[in-house]
């Protein structure tokens, strides 16, 4: 399979256009809640979500000129990766930033989460989640999804593609929780109804 190296998206998957929210921001779909997300879920209810419109790279401030990049081939390695995509062809992937003059690796979670901190607006709370979640449905470089500012920080919604193993393969929605802080927990999953359709493998 073919990736691009700089949104990461496989070029072999058709374009998968996701209506997850309708016209007045409110979210379709059924969401299963954690027992210790009572509060998000409170918060979320008839609360009016705002579509993402910045790529996964916004939050990083662009005097940074921050570059998405990729391992090459798929023959295994051993390099820390702030997210792997594939299947059995594990891709890793990783920002790199120019800071005074110097080219820096940004390749772990803790390392996101220091450039980007404080977490003050939802591209920063995007680009903390979809720059290290595996298997998202991203357009052009911009996650289908939404995103809604709470209390202590922000709820993003992404679609998760579920495109390995033997499935059916439904995309389904998943909401994390990111804290200004930078915290990021996964509080709901979408409830997917079953089709009748048979199950492929892809590996």
């Amino acid at each position: 399979m073919e990736f691009d190296e700089n949104s990461g998206e496989n070029l072999n998957l058709p374009e998968i256009i996701i209506e997850n929210a309708n016209k007045d921001g409110k979210l379709n779909g059924d969401y299963s809640w954690g027992t210790v997300a009572i509060a998000e879920k409170t918060q979320a209810a008839n609360a009016v979500w705002t579509a993402i419109k910045s790529s996964v790279l916004s939050g990083i401030s662009p005097s940074l000129h921050p570059v998405e990049k990729r391992t090459e081939g798929c023959q295994g390695f051993s390099e820390t990766v702030l997210r792997m995509e594939g299947c059995m062809c594990q891709i890793g992937y990783w920002v790199e930033v120019t800071q005074k003059g110097k080219v820096n690796l940004i390749d772990t979670d803790l390392k996101l989460k220091e450039l980007l901190l404080p977490i003050d607006s939802d591209a920063k709370a995007v680009s903390l989640v979809a720059l290290t979640k595996r298997d998202l449905n991203i357009n052009q470089s911009i996650p289908a999804g939404h995103t809604l500012a709470i209390k202590d920080g922000y709820l993003v919604q992404i679609v998760e593609n579920n495109f390995c193993g033997c499935s059916t393969h439904q995309p389904n929605g998943a909401i994390y929780k990111v804290t200004k802080s930078g915290e990021v927990t996964q509080v709901a999953t979408e409830v997917v109804p079953v089709i009748d359709a048979p199950e492929v493998c892809i590996d």
